[in-house]
């Protein structure tokens, strides 16, 4: 089974998709993609299962929040 899960970000700060650039990987059960279209960033995960797919999420959304708390904090 193949799982995947698109997170958009709107309106999204401009250093934030090269900040995520170090979150891109090709791994055995998963691949994390970061792109930009306009304003926005987009991240693409795929997954070969359910516990990939969680791990991978799991990444991404800590390394938004260090990205948020950062940017609060700077």
């Amino acid at each position: 089974m193949l799982y995947s899960a698109t997170i958009t970000i709107r309106e999204a700060h401009e250093k934030l998709a090269d900040y995520l650039a170090g979150i891109e990987t090709k791994r055995e059960r998963s691949t994390v993609k970061v792109g930009r279209a306009g304003a926005q960033v987009i991240i693409d995960v795929e997954a070969k299962d359910a516990t990939a797919l969680r791990a991978a999420l799991n990444s991404v959304t800590q390394s938004l929040s260090v990205f948020e708390t950062t940017q609060q904090n700077g």
